[in-house]
């Protein structure tokens, strides 16, 4: 989020937070009117939540994954285009042979939305006479990994552009959500409050407090941070972290490229991080936050299979170097 909306944000977060006080929710829980009014704030700060998690989760990862998706591919490509011209040259099959007739350096430079008709292309032209191919290591078992090669990376075509449009929408969402909040505060909240400025004074006066704005950047909310390494303390990207309230799925990010993540926004409750990630055993930590804080986190990564000895850390780690 950007200055503005993070303001106005902890604005919002500052104001449930005094709310939500047992002292002061006691006051005003037997309203209907006031705890629905409630409900409706907390379940647009939810929306608002989801759309900042859109924004922040960037194309990398989707990017790395189509990266490896196409390199498979063309390790598979080039091992059924070898064996289809060696077979074809064989039998004297020259239109075949054309076909399987590809390099290395065509199927790199070609463009993505071309790439899977070019595999497609050797895939039907070897598909018929498979069985005759053994002695080229290629099989009924590798020409179905083939195929399930080509369908990976068709459908990773795009995916981080449509990553990017999707954040550019959601950036625009918060704003939106934000102006919804305001105007549940501004027309209903505040004119329930009156009735509490004389008989509840310290909550009435509270919560006044709690509706400016602030300019000076201090947050009014629960903030999870940390870094996320390996056992030789070297920083970990692209590792995804998901956050969990009460039980339910909260948000979801990815590490930076220095290994670092982040969660803003948050109010109290039972949270649980999990982090996970290709070659490492998933890791989990859980925290009863009962007053708003910044709680650092960071995860010491065991490899698949292997041992540390130092299990996890919490707080104090610190950063690799540039972090």
């Amino acid at each position: 989020m950007n200055k503005k909306q993070t303001q106005k944000v902890n604005m919002i977060d500052s104001t449930v937070a005094l709310l939500n006080i047992p002292a002061n929710k006691a006051i005003w829980t037997g309203n209907a009117t006031f705890t629905a009014t409630m409900n409706s704030i907390l379940t647009n700060m939810g929306v608002l939540n989801n759309a900042d998690s859109t924004r922040m989760a960037g194309p990398q990862p989707f990017t790395e994954t189509k990266a490896q998706a196409k390199e498979a591919l063309i390790a598979a490509t080039l091992l059924h285009a070898a064996a289809g011209r060696g077979y074809a040259t064989s039998v004297g099959n020259t239109g075949m042979k054309t076909i399987c007739t590809i390099t290395e350096s065509s199927l790199v430079s070609s463009k993505d939305a071309d790439l899977g008709n070019m595999c497609r292309n050797v895939y039907t032209a070897v598909q018929p006479n498979i069985a005759a191919m053994g002695d080229w290591a290629c099989n009924a078992t590798t020409l179905a990994a083939f195929n399930g090669d080509i369908n990976t990376f068709n459908a990773l075509v795009g995916t981080p552009q449509a990553q990017i449009s999707s954040q550019h929408a959601a950036a625009g969402s918060i704003d939106a959500q934000v102006e919804i909040i305001e105007g549940i505060l501004e027309n209903t909240l505040d004119t329930l409050m009156m009735q509490y400025k004389a008989p509840h004074a310290a909550l009435y006066n509270g919560y006044m407090s709690a509706r400016v704005t602030h300019s000076t950047g201090v947050h009014h909310s629960t903030t999870f941070k940390g870094f996320i390494y390996n056992a030789a303390g070297v920083a970990l990207p692209h590792m995804e972290i998901v956050l969990m309230l009460s039980g339910n799925k909260l948000r979801k990010h990815y590490t930076d490229a220095s290994g670092h993540f982040r969660f803003t926004q948050l109010h109290l409750g039972d949270f649980t991080i999990t982090v996970s990630g290709a070659g490492f055993v998933t890791q989990t930590k859980t925290f009863n936050i009962t007053t708003l804080q910044s709680i650092e986190a960071d995860f010491t990564m065991v490899a698949t299979g292997g041992t540390t000895g130092g299990g996890t850390t919490t707080g104090g780690t610190t950063p690799p170097a540039g972090a």
